[in-house]
């Protein structure tokens, strides 16, 4: 049976979709009702023989974006995805081959002497490649969510990563330098890839349902939520009064002496307290008594009074 094949061809750079294949047009990125992105307006080209396609390919890397830097003068500043589609007789998809072309990642330190925006497109392929780090990770570690959002290239390659069936596979060619001053970026790449390294694609269908259960076991229906403390409550026997133990009893009545202690140096307190009040009130009483009798035997004179009180 005769099978039809296309070919497409597009770049990310700076975050924006450039369709190689179509004067480089500007291209949306959608995700459609069953969670499978789609590339609106990308142009699909038919083939036939092997020399049409690498034809098609040759075209799309001379419109690729490429810049001189201080390491190359043909520096690649964007990921280029060649994808070859395909299909039955009828149209109904079989198989998809996608071809990425990832740009390499820079370090600061190394590009310096670049103008501004060479260090603008090196930050913006350092985030996506990360990115798409974070993404091999978490399919490594098999875990429920991967964080395909994060970047644009990672969006596109989701369906590469994840799918509906078990025949996806992932290969992974490493470009690596043998000179010793590349040291540090060959250990990285070979790091990179090595987390791929026979490693087949996410199951969807599996992963969702991972995560459809996780979401049932936290939200239980209201209406069995009674039922379920119903059968499972204790029959409510009559209460006993408890006895308390030995070291309980002597403890209460350590605290009873203790607060009987504080009760009558309160007391004590209050008392001594009052003694001294009355003690002033009754030496100004004693005091106003001698002035009133100074006055009385001095005959009203109260300046001679108050020196001889002075005095006294």
């Amino acid at each position: 049976m005769p099978l039809a094949l296309t070919v497409s061809f597009f770049e990310i750079y700076g975050g924006r979709l450039f369709d190689l294949l179509n004067n480089r047009n500007k291209l949306n990125l959608l995700e459609d009702k069953n969670q499978k992105m789609q590339i609106q307006g990308l142009v699909e080209r038919p083939i036939s023989t092997p020399e049409e396609m690498l034809k098609m390919i040759e075209y799309a890397q001379s419109e690729r974006t490429t810049r001189a830097t201080t390491s190359n003068d043909t520096s690649s500043r964007s990921h280029a995805i060649c994808q070859i589609t395909i299909r039955d007789p009828n149209g109904s998809f079989v198989g998809k081959l996608s071809l990425v072309d990832l740009a390499g990642s820079e370090r600061a330190q190394d590009c310096q002497s670049n103008n501004r925006q060479r260090r603008l497109e090196g930050a913006d392929i350092n985030k996506s490649l990360l990115a798409l780090k974070e993404c091999i990770r978490a399919i490594d570690a098999k875990g429920p969510h991967v964080p395909f959002r994060a970047s644009k290239l990672t969006m596109v390659l989701r369906d590469s990563f994840i799918g509906h069936n078990k025949n996806i596979r992932i290969v992974m060619i490493a470009c690596v330098s043998p000179g010793r001053n590349s040291a540090d970026h060959t250990i990285n790449t070979l790091r990179y890839a090595d987390r791929l390294k026979d490693k087949s694609g996410l199951d969807y269908d599996a992963a969702l349902k991972m995560q459809e259960d996780k979401e049932e076991a936290k939200v239980e229906p209201m209406q069995d939520i009674p039922q379920k403390v119903a059968a499972s409550s204790p029959v409510h026997k009559p209460l006993h009064p408890i006895q308390p133990t030995k070291n309980q009893k002597e403890l209460m009545g350590r605290s009873k002496k203790m607060e009987e202690m504080q009760m009558k140096e309160n007391i004590e307190r209050n008392s001594s307290d009052d003694s001294e009040d009355k003690g002033v009130v009754g030496e100004k009483q004693r005091v106003e008594d001698d002035w009133q009798y100074l006055k009385k035997t001095l005959n009203g004179r109260e300046g001679d009074a108050f020196k001889y009180y002075r005095l006294t």
